[in-house]
């Protein structure tokens, strides 16, 4: 009878101590989580342009002067603020010293539009430097982008693919152009390119924005960059007898070869009469 007295006080015992091991360190942790001095004085914010602050801040769920920075959890602001298709890649830091925390984000940076069949209409998706659609352009946003039509014309997705690789190397070129000061040559930059268009045989057709005649590309884009602005030039400039607004159309690679082939309206001849009156 005493040992079983024994043994209900020893479980007693033991399940006390269970309970105060169980319940007391997170009592010390709510504690120690709610000091003053261990808050986040400042959430710093770098990289974001077209991201609001505010977005980024609510999406973090770090509150300054309230969270701690104890209970940080970087992996999971990461997996947040990547929710967000403006948002390309993201870094968290926590700076002891200062009790601040650190968001430095990159920002997708839009290199054209892809004019894609949605469910109802078509829609516009703003594109980086891949070609990959990361967010539909709705009304009233920057529109300032080269269009890439037609891709939905082509039989497959590898088909669309290299035509959207070719097109996109031809837009890295012009942007390049666009961002060097040393350039003389602007007329193919990225701004003066309003559409390219892909056919259903996969051929590309370029429109500046300009003019509207079509321009025919061919196969090998770096060596066409280098000869459609080369012609640009001329043809903005002085040309002999060839003015750019009497051109309609310019094919590259005429014949398969590096030829250029300037299409020009024709001009009706104006007919006098013979001076007679009726």
């Amino acid at each position: 009878m005493q040992g079983g007295k024994i043994l209900g006080t020893g479980l007693v015992i033991v399940a006390l101590v269970a309970a105060i091991w169980l319940t007391g360190p997170r009592y010390f942790w709510n504690f120690l989580t709610s000091l003053s001095w261990v808050q986040v004085s400042s959430l710093r914010i770098h990289g974001a342009h077209v991201v609001e602050i505010k977005r980024i801040k609510d999406l973090a769920g770090i509150v300054e002067n309230h969270s701690s920075m104890l209970t940080i959890d970087e992996a999971e602001i990461v997996r947040r603020l990547h929710t967000d298709p403006w948002i390309s890649q993201v870094t968290v830091g926590r700076d002891w010293l200062d009790m601040a925390v650190d968001i430095t984000i990159t920002e997708n940076e839009p290199m054209a539009l892809v004019n894609r069949n949605g469910q109802d209409a078509p829609e516009l998706w703003y594109a980086d430097a891949h070609g990959d659609g990361f967010l539909p352009m709705k009304v009233g946003q920057d529109a300032d982008y080269p269009v890439i039509s037609g891709l939905d014309f082509l039989p497959d997705e590898k088909n669309r693919r290299e035509a959207l690789a070719t097109i996109m190397g031809l837009l890295k070129k012009a942007a390049r152009v666009t961002k060097d000061a040393r350039q003389k040559n602007l007329y193919l930059t990225t701004p003066t390119i309003s559409e390219i268009l892909v056919t259903p045989e996969g051929k590309l057709v370029l429109f500046l924005v300009d003019y509207p005649f079509p321009i025919f590309l061919g196969k090998d884009t770096e060596k066409q960059f280098h000869y459609l602005a080369d012609a640009l030039e001329k043809l903005y400039g002085d040309m002999k007898n060839v003015k750019i607004e009497d051109i309609v159309a310019i094919e590259l690679n005429y014949n398969d070869d590096e030829h250029i082939r300037l299409i020009r309206k024709i001009k009706k001849e104006k007919q006098w009469g013979d001076g007679h009156a009726g």
